[in-house]
């Protein structure tokens, strides 16, 4: 694969995960208001993708009224006026970079007052460490360490307005945490570790971060998994059927 056609692919990857979910201002020439906006997976479904592309796909967000707006937590975020901010919150005894300091509810939510004090839009609440060679632990356990802590956070009168993303490779831990009041759902696996989590999160109809991993926290860096010819091309075609197969199991692009 030529440099021309891997740049194609991560574009044409990149505008549908950055699209995930969106609502776009109907530009195709249909007679509904010019204020109404259309599901992005609509478009998809009823073949009017090739229609948005020849219009100039990504690059008409932010021209002519177009925004690009997330539908989440009962409202549209518009993210095409400013930079949003997460916080990463570990909650693991074991993190690669705060282990051990947020592991108590108490701390926890001091850490969350002080992280909504400084302007953050989306806290991203983790209890299962990724780091390299991390022992997996138990969906039980991940619940143990996360849901206290969210249920107090969903209590904080700050909070509103605030999104919250759940960081799990478990479909289970996604499913009781959206259940609870999370918003989003952001998996390092990509659907590799839990063959139900793209099912779980096309039921769930809330927004899913995919990202890269071969193996799991404890096989990812050993040889076979670090062995690359081409690793942009690889990264970018794995990438990439993970987002095929999540929209085959009902997961819109």
């Amino acid at each position: 694969m030529g440099n021309t056609e891997l740049i194609r692919r991560l574009s044409r990857f990149h505008m549908k995960e950055s699209l995930r979910g969106h609502l776009l201002v109907d530009l195709l020439g249909s007679d509904i208001d010019d204020d109404t906006v259309l599901c992005w997976h609509y478009f998809s479904k009823n073949r009017r993708f090739e229609s948005w592309e020849k219009l100039g796909g990504e690059a008409l967000i932010g021209k002519d009224g177009l925004r690009s707006v997330l539908p989440v937590n009962n409202q549209l975020w518009d993210w095409s006026k400013r930079t949003s901010v997460m916080g990463i919150l570990n909650l693991t005894p074991d993190s690669f970079s705060v282990g051990g300091k947020f592991v108590s509810v108490g701390s926890a939510i001091s850490r969350v007052k002080t992280m909504i004090s400084e302007g953050v839009d989306i806290i991203d609440l983790g209890a299962h460490s990724t780091r390299p060679m991390a022992t997996k632990i138990s969906v039980e356990e991940e619940l143990d360490r996360l849901i206290p802590v969210l249920e107090k956070i969903l209590k904080l009168s700050k909070i509103e307005g605030k999104l919250l993303s759940i960081d799990t490779f478990y479909s289970e831990v996604a499913l009781e945490a959206i259940k609870k009041g999370a918003h989003i759902i952001n998996d390092v696996s990509g659907g590799t570790l839990d063959s139900d989590m793209f099912q779980v999160v096309a039921n769930l109809s809330v927004p899913y971060i995919a990202m890269h991993m071969r193996g799991d926290p404890s096989t990812m860096q050993n040889n076979e998994n670090l062995k690359y010819d081409d690793v942009c091309k690889e990264v970018v075609d794995e990438l990439y059927e993970c987002g095929r197969t999540a929209e085959l199991c009902g997961v819109p692009a």
